[in-house]
């Protein structure tokens, strides 16, 4: 590594560390071949380019500040440096702040070409699993970009009130990166339930030509912790349009969320997803909510392929007003895949697919064999659809499917078929066990009723209504009235349903790979 050395570090230290002894502001280029150590009750601001050697880190101590305030960090080496860990005391509040190590990154500051851009915590690897020490380190980014970076930010468990957040940042692989650097996710969120991660883009640049590549790398994993996008309206519930969305291109996975012996608040709402190999996937979860999506998918429908969204062993879900969507020519992908739910009743209520070749995919268990309860499909819209429902065959189940009865006699279905000539079977082909599908017979439109379906499955039952019946108000969105539960409500039943630490805790130390390893089901 050559550079020269404009303006030399300042501080004390070995012949391995710099240490930062009092409280300071690098406002002038500078170069630095060792690592950073930041003592407790200093500050260090960045204003500047600063250029770490390959291999180095900067360490922020409890009680340490860094504010990289329209600075840039980065290497110029062909590898990379290592980041910033901020530490922590996981037994302590984070009030006062004095307790932990403390990070921002402000007003357009940039940290690039790190192998872990900020690390909350330390994370070692022995007797086959991870362990984490001294963590609970706060990390608070606004206005920020992120390049190039194996990961730009990973939080280690941290059980207490957090006052992290992520907000209105860029989160970027550019055309070239260093040549050791394969990106992972951007954000990693590891039993650590910082505020919120709000209108912030996550991109690949880079032109990877195989759309199931891991070279495209992945947006946010969530394991164990909680997920949402800050509301910038004060009214409750939080209307609709008033979320800072973020945004997700180009990538393997949009959004990654395991939960494991924890049940964690999961809130997707108003975020944008374009062009990746999957965008949203869900497991184990009770209770998220995904509302208002936008799903732009070009990856064709096939056995283990990519998806808008996939719940998989997920419950109590609130799932509505999302779109998803294929903008080409000829209908390609699928929006929503559906794995055993469960025996509980379940929604998928109100969304739009446009354009794929097959809307929604209900596999394994979604229902209850000694009642009527299950998994209902409704007031969904199908449009320019190959095929709208789909109940495939279980090899490993020989009792599955979705609830006996869609709809009722009180409440119809409700949905929008397109009635695709030339594939059997279009609007509903179930696999599974046998259903009633109840559908208005007065309507003012034809494509509430299924035409193209398995006869010997599925049973079309016309409800008769003294009025026609109208989609608008038979099937109302549930947005403004909170529809599946308030965010407190939700937060204050996942505090209460959580399940022993101990084993979530040995969970996650199986977890080796945190993420690169999933034991999913496709089919």
């Amino acid at each position: 590594f050559l550079l020269v050395l404009l303006f030399p570090p300042v501080g004390f230290g070995n012949e391995n560390e710099t240490i930062i002894r009092d409280s300071e502001v690098w406002d002038l280029p500078r170069a630095q071949t060792k690592n950073i150590r930041m003592n407790p009750g200093t500050v260090l601001t960045i204003t500047s380019m600063l250029y770490m050697d390959a291999g180095t880190k900067i360490t922020v101590e409890p009680g340490g500040k860094l504010v990289v305030d329209g600075g840039i960090i980065t290497t110029e080496c062909i590898d990379p440096w290592l980041g910033i860990e901020v530490l922590g005391d996981p037994d302590l509040n984070q009030f006062p702040t004095s307790n932990q190590g403390w990070v921002q990154v402000i007003n357009g500051g940039t940290i690039a070409n790190a192998k872990t851009a900020i690390r909350a915590g330390i994370k070692t690897f022995s007797g086959e699993r991870f362990n984490y020490t001294q963590t609970g380190g706060i990390v608070q980014v606004e206005n920020a970009i992120f390049s190039n970076n194996q990961t730009a930010i990973e939080m280690l468990p941290y059980n207490n009130t957090n006052i992290s957040y992520i907000r209105h940042s860029a989160f970027e692989t550019k055309a070239t990166v260093l040549n050791t650097v394969v990106p992972d996710y951007f954000i990693k969120l590891i039993t650590n339930n910082i505020q919120d991660i709000s209108g912030c883009t996550f991109k690949n640049y880079r032109n990877v030509l195989e759309p199931n590549s891991l070279a495209r790398g992945n947006g946010i994993y969530v394991f164990n912790s909680n997920l949402k996008n800050k509301c910038s309206s004060l009214i409750t519930p939080c209307p609709p349009t008033e979320y800072y969305p973020n945004k997700f291109t180009n990538l393997y996975y949009g959004i990654y969320v395991l939960s494991a012996g924890h049940n964690s608040y999961i809130s997707v709402i108003k975020n944008e997803f374009e062009n990746n190999y999957r965008s949203l996937y869900l497991s184990g979860v009770t209770n998220a909510r995904v509302t208002s999506n936008d799903f732009i998918i070009n990856t064709p429908f096939e056995e283990s392929g990519g998806y808008g969204m996939y719940l998989d062993g997920c419950t109590g879900y609130w799932v509505e007003d999302n779109e998803f969507r294929h903008n080409g020519t000829s209908a390609t992908g699928i929006g929503l895949i559906v794995n055993n739910s469960g025996t509980n009743p379940n929604e998928v209520y109100r969304n739009r697919f446009i354009k794929l070749e097959q809307g929604i995919s209900a596999q394994g268990t979604n229902k209850d064999y000694n009642t009527n309860i299950g998994l209902q499909l409704l007031c969904n819209d199908f449009t320019d659809t190959w095929a709208d429902i789909l109940i495939p065959k279980s090899e490993s189940d020989r009792r599955f499917g979705i609830a006996a009865w869609q709809g009722d006699s009180t409440f119809m279905a409700g949905n929008l078929f397109h009635h695709h000539t030339g594939v059997p079977y279009n609007d509903i082909n179930n696999e599974g066990e046998h259903i009633t599908y109840f559908y208005p017979f007065q309507n003012t439109n034809r494509r509430l009723v299924p035409k193209e379906f398995t006869e010997n499955t599925v049973t079309i039952v016309p409800v008769h209504h003294v009025i026609p019946w109208d989609y608008a108000i038979g099937c109302p969105c549930q947005l403004e009235s909170g529809g599946g539960g308030q965010e407190e409500e939700m937060m204050d039943q996942m505090s209460e349903s959580r399940q022993q630490a101990e084993a979530t805790e040995e969970i996650l130390g199986l977890l080796i790979d945190a993420g690169d390893t999933e034991a999913l089901h496709w089919d």
